[in-house]
Parts: C-alpha cells; structure tokens; sequence
C-alpha cells in the first residue's frame, strides 16, 4: 500500500481468515512520496514482482526469492464478437480450481491487471479453468471458455472464441445440438471447441484416433446450461503427454444427438 508522505505498507492476505498482517520489510516500507503500487511479473520468472510509482522516480523491486512454488498465468485477448472495442477483454473473470480450491481475477483497465497470475504452491496441474467473457447471450449467461488439467509454470494466451455473430445481432438460444468446426484447424499448440447446447443436460465432449481409441476426455457427464459454449484441446492425452501429429475425431454426446468433427494435430 502506497501512503504518500508516510512509510509504504506491505499487508500480507491470511488466506481464510479475512484478515491481513503487517509485514515489516525494510526494502518496502519506504518513507516518501508514493502514489500507487503494483503487483506484476516483470521478468516472467513465476513470481511477482513490486512497482511503485512516484513523484520523485518510480521504483521496480524484483522478486528474487525462489520459493520453489508452482505458478499460472494467463492473458485474454477479446474479440470483435464479443462487446465491441473490448480487445483487451476487460470484465472478464478467469476462475481456477485446485485441489478443491478456488481462485479468481478479474481483468481491469488499469494495465495491472491484463496479465492473471495464480499461485499454485506445491500443485502441479489445475483441475479446472474457465474464463467468463464479458459478453452476455441472451439468456443472461456468460459466454464461457473451459480447459481442464493445464500444467503448471506456463502462460497462457487464450482468445475468445468466435461465435458467429457481430454485437449487433440477436443471440437466440439454440434450437438443437450441434459440434462446430474447430478453430483453427489445422492446429498447433491449441484449438478452440464450440458446441451448442439447446436446453440444460449432461454432455460428452471426447477426443479419438483414427483407429476409435479416446485419448482424451474434455467433459463426461457435466451439466451445461443451455447455450453456445467453447473448449480449448491443448493437444495432449489424458495423461497430460502430447500427441503425435496425425487427424484426430471430435466427438459430442448429448442425450440421443452424437456430433464428429476432425482435428488434425501439426508439429
């Protein structure tokens, strides 16, 4: 906390209990002119690092600790289908479950907070991520993009996905099932799966060979409320070890409807 013409503060988040110590740290609590301070990973080693702005210079604290935590990060890039101008993805929330745990961050416009960065501790891989976008559909849902099982100390770029519409245009809920082509395909790292879900069930959403061997398993049995919805494939078996380059099938399952699109994987 930045107090100008006083000593600065750094508060430490007792998680669970909703409460913050003060950590006397010689090299932050600096008596003088600080305006604002702000938490990010300038040199991209995992952890963050301390800026604080300044009438008199500004100042950058590099993190230099090495906990031998676990880390996450994410940048969202908006799309002109989503609510117009908002490239920056700014109101979108991105939410990740650890363990049973679970944390948010919140996208912002005040350049601090483009870059999401989550501590993961000792954990090696996320359950869950989902990214809820700042464009609503019509039935006041949040347009939702899900990954599961993402591997720590890495960056990710995620995109909104395209939903076929300009902002412009109603968004009717959808009148039956259907898997939509994957983009981009061909793909490498990543793609993006949509599907629409015409009223709330169960769904299926797997990946195979060639040959019918699954080899990955995006969504069994999970509940999804009615509505367009994506999935980002990275690629990988469900061991988390990348697939060989090859054509791969996408397959949804939806009450009687079962839905195949192909992938092809290039390296």
């Amino acid at each position: 906390m930045a107090n100008f013409g006083s000593s600065n503060a750094l508060l430490r988040n007792e998680a669970g209990s909703g409460t913050f110590t003060l950590v006397n740290d010689e090299d932050i609590s600096i008596f003088g002119d600080h305006q604002a301070i702000s938490w990010n990973d300038v040199d991209e080693d995992g952890d963050l690092d301390l800026y604080a702005n300044s009438l008199s210079g500004n100042l950058l604290m590099r993190n230099n600790l090495a906990n031998g935590n676990n880390h996450l990060t994410v940048r969202l890039a908006g799309s002109r289908y989503g609510q117009q101008g908002n490239l920056s993805a700014i109101g979108a929330l991105v939410k990740i479950t650890v363990g049973g745990q679970t944390q948010w961050r919140s996208v912002a416009g005040d350049g601090s907070t483009m870059v999401q960065h989550f501590g993961l501790g000792s954990a090696t891989v996320v359950d869950e991520l989902v990214v809820y976008w700042p464009y609503k559909m019509m039935n006041g849902q949040h347009h939702t993009t899900r990954m599961i099982d993402v591997y720590r100390n890495q960056r990710l770029e995620i995109e909104e996905p395209l939903l076929g519409l300009s902002p412009a245009e109603d968004n009717p809920l959808p009148s039956t099932f259907a898997l939509l082509p994957c983009y981009p395909n061909p793909f490498n790292p990543m793609t993006t799966i949509s599907f629409d879900v015409p009223l709330m069930g169960e769904v299926d959403l797997e990946i195979f060979d060639l040959a019918g061997r699954r080899v990955r398993a995006l969504h069994l049995g999970e509940t999804f409320q009615a509505g367009r919805h994506t999935a980002l494939w990275n690629g990988k078996d469900d061991q988390g070890q990348t697939l060989a380059s090859g054509v791969y099938q996408i397959r949804l399952k939806a009450q009687d409807f079962e839905g195949v699109q192909r992938a092809t994987l290039l390296k």
